[in-house]
This record gives structure tokens, C-alpha cells and sequence, in this order.
């Protein structure tokens, strides 16, 4: 959680965790504290006390060598006046609802020193330099003479007296150097002036000074002869911050500890999922009040408050094992909280990120995204499929994104080892059956996409021990899967995308387009060395949609293709690498006012390990069914990228869902600033 500590107001004395800043709108910070936490409060008030201290020589005894803060309470009890000793404070009568304040004593800070009066006025006679006073052999003599002047002399070419002091300028490091010509006015070379205005005699000047006696380095000019100095005016404190002390600081929260200006942090990430399993009807975002339940993301009810220029919302929620949990969230950015509390109120953030610590937990938050955290697979129509491949030799699976959608507009795409079922994976299997009976479990059927070599026959054992119906679409190698996969998704093969047998990337970039109910056209996957003349065969007479440039599919298979189809077409549509060949998806395909936008997907784009596409993979059954691009960008989007994005899609979606950990930053700020989300 991002507190921002007293510390960053007050020169990092305060302890870290044990103050909840709210940044108030005056001068004044506002932080607080909860009650259980009052015992860290001492040592970080004396902490902070001890960081400025007036100089010892202050001209107010009383604040000599002292703090310049002094502390105070809305408590008599707890602390009944003004003090510096921090041990006086009576923690135990501190309640909810009191307050600290901290006070600058007033103060004056001269190279590092701090004094509590403001500098000496000094008055003069008018009386001014001439030629002969200057050149006065007597008094360059007697100024030489002086324990602290290193030399004194009369420049006839500048027609100056020049007098070159000991101590030095604290800017430059070098000798002060006091320089006067006809006309200035006459000053005192029996007196001097310390750096604090402070008068004192010349012959008060020490090497080793005692008492009434000042410092060779304090000495930064001569007195104004016959004038005065006036005593420095006593500077009056202020109060600088204010700590409130609450009841449980751990249920206080800044707006910024939830919500970073861009997208939830994993604060807030957490409270949201809290939110999505809460238990209780009782739950969600309220008003300051604490009674009005705000329900959109324009959340009008979530003001500022005009007196401290904070707004405020309350979540309440019972999680799922009937634990309560209220939180109070502030902040002095009016907008940002009430995006915060319309995401957190409709749990649909604009700007989300799907992901689980794993690419298996990666792929049920997918589905859960995609779904809804209430879906169900109830063995009837359209909840009755699940599909399933392995999560990280990904080719063969790269024909399921339009195979799932085939079975129905809520079939999810989950991932698997090689030869056992991951824990995310089984655990949400059993909660997405949780209310089948054990007699009907049979109807619901997991499709295996992929060989016993990448899917053992373990796997789909477990699956049956589970009470599943488990069906296998899969060849000896990727391209004979993906056509098994083919004749599922469009019997009579009248349409097909057709990517290298190297193009998991560029089948990631069409997966979405492949998956709407429009196009709902298979991938095919090229096996090692190219095309085989079955599969050319196989795909005569279909419209072929080649995805990808020539080091994927030849120009001789694009010809084969070609001259096998007769009238149907057969197209290519590629860039000079795998994120120019995602630019030019989205513009052909989202582009245009047939694909209904709601969104962009972004994930990681497998330049680094191929494995890492499997994320866009489980994401097609979002991309399908809202029309979304997946833009494939780990650290860095593409001019074409940004480009085709800024053309074809910024007018018409409304958010963007990073699928996975390990996409940059800059690149959600990029994409959010593009559609306007930032």
C-alpha cells in the first residue's frame, strides 16, 4: 500500500506505516492515526521534534537549543499545553475523534542555523565615504590589526577600500570581501555584525570566543557607524499538521492506496475481488454518510466536502466466510474518487488488469472476467463446455480459441500440464459444478485440444474421475490437430484462417476475429517444413485468409492455395514482423463499423518466450464476444500499433483489459491515453 508518511511533510522523522495521510486542500497536512496504533505515535513525534533545533545562542532563552515544533491536542488531558516534551503526552486518554496538532514556533533559517526572531533592522546617520577617509593609512592599519580581517589596502586604480575578511562567504566558500567607494555610507570599524545581525565590538572577536564574545567565522560585515541595531521581531508560530486519531487506521485508505490515476492498484485489485464474493446483500459503496449506495460509475453522491476539500466513500462488504469489513476511503482528488468508487461499486473497471499469479490462475481470471463470478456450467445448452489446453506447449492449441466459441458463447478456454490437472484449474472446475448433482455431472464435457503427447491420457483420466465427459480433437503433429479442430468449427471448411507453423503470435492476433459469432472460423496451423498437400487439398474451394508474412506461408503455398480455389478468395494479410502483422488485424478487422468494439485486450506479445501468447490464448473468449483487438505489446507498442489503434478503434472502446502480469506500464498508458481513459 502506497501511505504517503508524515515524513515526506516533515523532514522523514515520522514512523512509516503508523500514519494515513489525507492531503487537505490548505497548508495545513491532515493525517491520521488509529488507536491502535498510539504507541508508535510517541517515538515518531519525538523523532520528528529532534530533526530542528534553534541555535543555542538564540536570543530567546527559553527557546534555546530547543525544537523548533512544539506539539498541542483538541485533549486537554492528553497533552494540556503547548510542549516539547513528548513524554508528557498522556496516550491513554486519547479517544477517537482527538486530535494532535503540530506547531512551527517560528523560525529563521540562516545556513543551516535556525533562530526564533526575524532579522535586526539597522538604522543610519547619511553620513557617507570620501577619498580621504578611504585612503586613511590610520584606519587601514588599525583594520589590519584585527584578529579576523586577513588583509585591508586602498585600490587607487578601482578607488575602493578593499577589506578581505577570515570567515567565509557560505555560497562560495572563499574569503568575504567588503569593498567601499566614495559616496557609500560610513560604517563602524569598531564594531562588526555577526551572520544572525548581531552587533558586537571588534575587540569581542575570538579565535576561541567565550561568553559576550562571537566567532571569527561568524563575522560577515563592520556596523553602520552611529547607527543601531534593532532587536529581531520574535516570529509567530503556525500550525503545520494536524493528526486525527480514528478508530482502526488499517480501515482508513487514500484514494491513492486503491486507485494509481491509471489503473487499480493491488490494494484495490484485492478489495474489488473481496467485493465480487461478498456474501452479503448488504455490501458494496457507499456515500460518506454511510447509508447512500452508489450504484454508478458517475457516482454524483460522491462529493467533496467544500470545509476540508476531501471527498469520501465508505465500502462495506461481508466476505465469504461472514467476516465483516468496512473501509473509509478519502482523497482530495474529486474525480478520481469517484471513478475508484464507480469501478469498485459496478466491479467493472475500465482500465483492469486479468491475472492470476500463474498463467493457470491467469486463465480462470480470464474466465471469470469473460463470465461473470455467478456462471455456472449447468450440463444444458449454452453451460455445458469446457475446453482445455496445455499451457505451455501452445501450438497445439492455437486452433481452440473458435473451437470454444463453436460450443457455445460461454464455453471457457482453460490450460493444463502436461500430465496432471494445475490446482487453479481443478479448484475452479469444481466451483464452476458446484451445484451439479453428481448424476449429472456427465453432461458437461471437457475438450481436450492436443495429443496425449501435450495432454496425457492422466489428464483426461482425472477429468473423467471428476464425473466429466472428456472428448480429445487432436493429430500427431499441430497442423493435423488443427484441422481435426477445423471440421468441429466449420464442417464443410468454406472459411479459414492459415498461419505458419512458427505463427503462434500472428494466430493470438486473429484468435479474437476467429472467435466472434460472425466470423467463427477455424485456425489452421502449418506443421514444420510448411503446408502439406492433404490439408491444401482438404481447404479447396474455401475463402483463406493467410495471417502472416512469406517466412510463415510461402508465396509457393499462398500460389497452391490460390490455384486450388477457384473464384473463392484467398488474401494475405501481414506487416514486416509479428507487431506490424497485429497492426494490420486491426485495421482490416476493427476498422470498420461491422466489429462492435467495446474494448482492447493487451498481452504480453512472446518475443522473450513464445510461451508467454498462452495469456491471449484464454483471452479470445473475451475478445470473441465484445468485439476486442488484442493488441500483442510486452514493453512497447509499435508505430503501426499505435497508429491502427488511434484509426480504428479509439472512437469506439470504452476499455482495456491487460491480460496477464509482465506488460509494461507505459503501454497501458499509452493505449488508456489513446481511448481516453487516462
Amino acid at each position: 500500500m502506497n501511505k504517503k508518511k508524515l515524513s515526506v511533510v516533515m523532514a522523514g522523522a515520522m514512523l512509516a506505516t503508523s500514519v494515513v495521510p489525507v492531503l487537505a486542500a490548505d497548508s495545513v497536512q491532515k493525517y491520521e492515526i488509529g488507536v491502535d496504533q498510539l504507541g508508535v505515535l510517541r517515538a515518531g513525534l519525538n523523532n520528528f521534534l529532534e530533526t530542528k533545533k534553534f541555535v543555542s545562542t538564540d536570543k530567546n532563552n527559553t527557546l534555546a537549543g530547543k525544537s523548533i515544533y512544539s506539539i498541542s491536542s483538541s485533549n486537554t488531558t492528553a497533552i494540556a499545553s503547548e510542549t516539547k516534551d513528548v513524554s508528557s503526552i498522556n496516550l491513554a486518554s486519547l479517544k477517537a475523534g482527538d486530535k494532535i496538532y503540530i506547531l512551527d514556533d517560528g523560525h529563521r533559517e540562516v545556513d543551516g542555523k535556525f533562530y526564533s526572531t526575524s532579522d535586526g533592522n539597522v538604522t543610519t546617520t547619511g553620513e557617507v565615504f570620501d577619498e580621504t577617509k578611504l585612503k586613511d593609512t590610520t584606519t587601514i592599519n588599525k583594520l589590519k590589526a584585527y584578529t579576523f580581517v586577513k588583509d585591508a589596502a586602498y585600490d587607487e586604480d578601482a578607488k575602493e577600500l578593499v577589506v578581505t575578511l577570515k570567515s567565509a562567504d557560505v555560497n562560495t566558500g572563499a574569503n568575504i570581501v567588503l569593498t567601499y567607494k566614495v559616496g557609500d555610507a560610513v560604517v563602524d570599524f569598531d564594531n562588526v555584525l555577526t551572520k544572525d545581525g548581531v552587533k558586537y565590538a571588534a575587540s569581542a572577536v575570538k579565535a576561541s570566543p567565550s561568553t559576550n564574545e562571537v566567532a571569527i567565522s561568524d563575522v560577515v560585515s563592520f556596523a553602520p557607524k552611529a547607527g543601531t541595531v534593532e532587536a529581531g521581531q520574535d516570529i509567530p508560530n503556525k500550525k503545520i499538521a494536524e493528526i486525527k486519531i480514528v478508530a482502526n487506521a488499517e480501515n482508513n485508505l487514500l484514494v491513492s492506496d486503491l486507485y494509481d490515476g491509471l489503473m487499480l492498484t493491488d490494494k484495490g485489485q484485492e478489495i474489488l475481488d473481496a467485493l465480487k464474493e461478498k456474501s452479503s446483500a448488504k455490501s458494496g459503496i457507499f456515500a460518506a454518510d454511510g447509508t447512500t449506495e452508489i450504484t454508478l460509475a458517475a457516482a454524483n453522491s460522491v462529493v467533496k466536502d467544500p470545509t476540508t476539500g476531501i471527498t469520501t466513500f465508505k465500502i462495506n462488504f461481508n466476505d465469504s466466510y461472514g467476516n465483516k469489513h468496512e473501509y473509509t476511503v478519502r482523497g482530495t482528488n474529486e474525480a478520481q474518487a469517484k471513478k475508484l468508487a464507480g469501478w469498485l461499486a459496478t466491479q467493472n473497471p475500465t482500465v483492469d488488469v486479468v491475472a492470476g499469479d500463474n498463467r493457470y490462475e491467469t486463465a480462470v481470471s480470464i474466465s471469470k472476467k469473460a463470465f461473470g463470478k455467478d456462471f455456472k456450467l449447468t450440463g444444458n445448452a449454452n453451460a455445458k463446455d469446457v475446453v482445455i489446453v496445455n499451457g505451455t506447449a501452445l501450438v497445439d492449441g492455437l486452433a481452440a480459441a473458435p473451437y470454444a466459441k463453436t460450443l457455445g458463447n460461454s464455453t471457457p478456454i482453460l490450460l493444463s500440464e502436461n500430465d496432471s490437472l494445475p490446482k487453479a484449474t481443478k479448484d475452479y472446475l469444481k466451483k464452476l459444478t458446484e451445484d451439479l448433482a453428481s448424476s449429472s455431472m456427465k453432461n458437461v464435457t471437457v475438450h481436450l485440444v492436443g495429443g496425449t503427447s501435450v495432454l496425457s491420457k492422466n489428464v483426461s483420466d482425472e477429468l473423467k474421475e471428476m464425473g466429466f465427459s472428456v472428448e480429445r480433437v487432436g493429430g500427431s503433429n499441430r497442423e493435423e490437430t488443427s484441422m481435426e479442430v477445423a471440421r468441429k468449427v466449420n464442417p464443410n471448411l468454406t472459411k479459414a484462417f492459415v498461419v505458419g507453423a512458427n505463427g503462434e503470435a500472428d494466430a493470438m492476433s486473429i484468435a479474437g476475429v476467429a472467435s466472434t459469432t460472425a466470423t467463427k472460423a477455424p485456425i489452421i496451423v502449418a506443421k514444420a517444413g510448411g503446408l502439406s498437400e492433404d490439408t491444401i487439398y482438404d481447404l479447396k474451394g474455401a475463402a483463406i485468409t493467410i495471417i502472416g508474412g512469406t517466412n510463415q506461408i510461402t508465396n509457393e503455398e499462398f500460389k497452391a492455395l490460390d490455384e486450388m480455389n477457384g473464384n473463392a478468395l484467398v488474401e494475405r494479410v501481414s506487416g514486416k514482423d509479428r507487431k506490424a502483422t497485429n497492426a494490420a488485424i486491426i485495421k482490416k478487422y476493427y476498422g470498420t463499423t461491422e466489429m462492435d468494439t467495446k474494448a482492447i485486450i493487451v498481452a504480453k506479445d512472446g518475443i522473450a518466450n513464445k510461451t508467454q501468447l498462452v495469456d491471449a490464448l484464454a483471452a479470445s473468449t473475451i475478445a470473441g464476444s465484445q468485439g476486442s483487438p488484442i493488441v500483442l505489446a510486452t514493453d512497447k507498442l509499435s508505430n503501426e500499433q499505435i497508429n491502427e489503434i488511434e484509426l480504428s478503434t479509439s472512437s469506439q472502446a470504452t476499455a482495456i483489459y491487460q491480460v496477464g502480469k509482465g506488460v509494461e506500464r507505459s503501454v497501458v498508458e499509452v493505449l488508456a491515453s489513446k481511448l481516453g481513459l487516462k
